[in-house]
């Protein structure tokens, strides 16, 4: 391993944890460098003598604990015994209880100083799993937790190592020393030791580092990229060895999906025939009997996002991916998935079904191959929007709506119901949208002819609201803000709704384009939004508002000056141009 990793490991050892909220007297700084465990160390359980021998050494003697006799005298409590009522408490915690973290936090101040390996992790997994604890306010008792496990970390079983990292990135957990010794251990046990790890640890490894990156714009606390791509994977191989060794037994679907759920997440392909005989698996009858929606809908989003932005070309047959989208499959989804489950495969049915472009194609080194039909696709995307979960639409998320809308779009097929009933919520849903939400629902409007003034004055509202926020999140970027101005009105000026073309030019003052003279144009974004401009950044955007500039002046609105005097005669020529090129593009295409 990295010289940088073992350096992080020792200062790990030897410093002393910062505790609050009353947790400071449950550790303290060892006095001697504490000994990094061997591989065969890491992977058994020591001995109630080796553990007490260890804690002495470190001069952390094992505190004594008691219960009162019938006649008020306290008794002291052997070993066996505490670590029975240690691990009843942190058992009896209700993770649905609001006193839940009052009531875990009391456990480890109690017995902070007797907890195993077993105790600390186990109190991990269940602070991860306390429905009232927010990862904000779990920083005191996580910190505890932390110190103890430093002190734990040469007696932890790959089991606890596994459950460790799990809960830590579920709490999104970020603290640099934890990971980086507790990956660096746990990657050793893997790579020396001959123990048979069940399939679910490692997945749940691979979760928690995921799952910790996303929160840490994509960086596995405490290493760096190639690190961490070297340790997922090593814990991949093994999934992978569990898969071709131990089907069906010992394998479960959530442990396949949560693998190439993490490898998406972190957008890391660890080799064509690994994703390949992971989906493989995926797809075998009884592994699909068995797969709950969750583990249907991250499969197949994991599969379309890798496809798409991680240069895989899947190998498998066109019969695992029938079986994978099959009717029973897509029906699970459709009615007992959650409204994201079957908005994600939505998306993912609409991605395999067609060929990434622009931005995605260049993240991905080439342009991904089409997996499944368009029909197929959108017999998939027709079916999943017309399950029970789509007919509580009052519950989805904007993100889950807005994604819906795009893919319908994308595969220019449309559920009139879902849209009827996406616009008659647009009111309390589309206030929370992102920007890119809010350019997907514009693009979809546009691309299905769904010309309907409730939902547009709702778009053009959260839009105004979003370039309110110069300075704000992602809008204080002045190429998104053009984009997102230029992506509703282009398709406000589409639609012909002339009502509305005051809100535009709204907009357009708004997004601060008439500003923007010094903005390079080469700026590129993330294509796949569906605007035919959207690939050529600044240029692509201003190609958007000659549309919008020339159907202004085609009907006389406003003023009869178009957009002149908000944008500058260049940025006008620039956008004709633009909207020229792209139209010559699509007339050769379509004569092809």
């Amino acid at each position: 391993m990295p010289l940088q990793h073992q350096r992080e490991l020792l200062r790990w050892s030897s410093s002393s944890s910062s505790l609050a909220l009353g947790l400071s007297s449950i550790c303290r700084p060892p006095a001697t460098m504490l000994r990094l465990s061997t591989p065969c160390d890491a992977g058994r359980r020591p001995s109630t003598a080796a553990r007490q021998q260890q804690f002495s050494s470190r001069n952390v003697p094992r505190q004594q604990h008691s219960h009162t006799s019938r006649d008020g005298a306290p008794v002291p409590l052997d070993n066996k015994t505490l670590d029975a009522t240690i691990s009843s408490s942190i058992m009896q915690v209700h993770v649905h209880s609001a006193t839940a973290p009052q009531e875990l936090t009391s456990i480890v101040s109690q017995y902070g100083n007797s907890f195993s390996a077993v105790h600390t992790a186990a109190a991990f997994v269940k602070a991860a799993k306390l429905r009232g604890l927010q990862p904000a306010a779990a920083g005191p008792l996580l910190d505890a937790l932390a110190g103890i496990w430093g002190l734990c970390l040469p007696d932890a079983e790959p089991r606890q190592l596994a459950n460790v990292l799990w809960a830590c990135g579920k709490l999104r957990y970020a603290n640099p020393q934890l990971w980086s010794s507790t990956l660096f251990v746990y990657t050793q046990v893997l790579q020396h030791s001959e123990l048979q790890i069940p399939c679910q640890e490692l997945s749940s490894a691979l979760y928690g580092l995921a799952a910790v990156a996303a929160a840490n714009r994509g960086v596995v606390p405490g290493f760096s990229w190639f690190a961490a791509e070297d340790a997922v994977c090593l814990i991949v191989r093994r999934v992978c060895a569990c898969v071709t060794q131990q089907l069906p037994q010992g394998v479960s679907p959530q442990a396949i999906s949560n693998t190439l759920w993490a490898c998406a997440k972190l957008r890391l392909n660890p080799g064509d025939a690994a994703l390949d005989s992971l989906l493989q698996a995926m797809g075998q009858p009884a592994m699909l009997q068995e797969a709950a929606p969750q583990a249907l809908a991250n499969t197949l989003w994991a599969a379309s996002e890798l496809q798409r932005r991680c240069s895989w070309q899947p190998g498998v047959e066109q019969q695992v991916w029938q079986r994978l989208l099959g009717e029973q499959q897509l029906l699970s989804i459709a009615d007992r998935g959650t409204s994201i489950e079957v908005s994600n495969t939505v998306l993912a049915v609409m991605r395999l079904s067609t060929a990434a472009a622009g931005a995605d194609a260049a993240a991905a080194g080439l342009a991904s191959a089409v997996i499944i039909s368009k029909e197929f696709a959108q017999q998939c995307a027709l079916q999943l929007l017309q399950g029970k979960v789509a007919q509580q639409l009052q519950l989805w998320s904007p993100q889950a709506i807005s994604n819906s809308m795009f893919a319908f779009a994308q595969l220019r097929v449309c559920d009139a119901t879902f849209m009827s009933g996406a616009s008659a919520l647009a009111h309390k849903w589309l206030p929370g949208a992102a920007a890119t939400g809010v350019e997907q629902v514009a693009y979809a409007c546009k691309a299905l002819h769904f010309r309907d003034h409730r939902m547009m004055a709702a778009v053009i509202k959260r839009g105004k609201q979003l370039l309110q926020q110069r300075g704000k999140g992602q809008m204080h970027e002045r190429a998104l803000r053009c984009k997102l101005a230029a992506q509703v009105g282009y398709a406000v000026a589409a639609l012909d709704m002339r009502q509305l073309a005051g809100d535009v030019r709204e907009l357009v003052v708004s997004s601060g384009v008439a500003e923007e003279h010094d903005m390079d144009s080469s700026f590129a974004f993330d294509a796949g939004y569906g605007s035919p401009h959207s690939s050529s950044g600044l240029a692509g955007s201003l190609g958007m508002l000659w549309e919008v500039h020339a159907w202004l002046l085609q009907h006389q609105l406003l003023d009869g000056q178009g957009l002149a005097g908000l944008l500058s005669q260049q940025q006008l020529e620039e956008g004709r141009a633009a909207s020229e090129k792209y139209h010559a593009q699509q007339q050769q295409q379509q004569q092809k």
